[in-house]
């Protein structure tokens, strides 16, 4: 019988997004002291999280910085380094490339300007930054000029 916790991890995959939003903010707080329970059913809440992205894409979402500091936590998974190839159409409002890595450039920079989201700062990705950097793709990325640091839109 799967615990009051493990049963919280499956409303990430919920299709209500308000009940999304809900599972996260309680899931937070348990993303960095107990990050197995996101690595259950061969990794399918962090599959899961995806649609997390999705909703990230709301420049008025409410609980922005609270997603952010989820992806911060579960950077510590080394797994997640994949994010660096991972692509998504941009929403039009960051004028990024496709690449998830720039999107969440894009948002950390935004958020400091207060011209993305207006509840969010995004700070936590911060730290999310610096876990990917421990990694030599990683590394990489931050330190090489990217295509996307030559855009005219930025």
């Amino acid at each position: 019988m799967p615990t009051e916790l493990e049963e919280l991890v499956e409303f990430i995959s919920h299709g209500n997004t308000q009940v999304r939003q809900l599972a996260v903010e309680n899931l937070v707080p348990f993303s960095l002291s107990q990050p197995a329970i996101f690595k259950t059913n061969q990794l399918l809440p962090v599959k899961d999280l995806k649609l997390l992205v999705r909703d990230y894409k709301n420049p008025t979402e409410p609980n922005a910085n609270l997603l952010a500091m989820l992806l911060a936590n579960l950077a510590k998974w080394d797994d997640l380094k994949h994010i660096l190839n991972l692509e998504r159409p941009a929403p039009k409002e960051l004028q990024s490339s496709n690449k998830a890595i720039d999107q969440l450039l894009d948002l950390f920079v935004k958020g400091a300007e207060g011209t993305y989201n207006k509840d969010a700062d995004f700070d936590y990705l911060a730290y999310f930054f610096a876990d990917l950097a421990k990694h030599e793709e990683g590394r990489k990325y931050f330190l090489s000029k990217q295509d996307y640091d030559a855009s005219p839109t930025r």
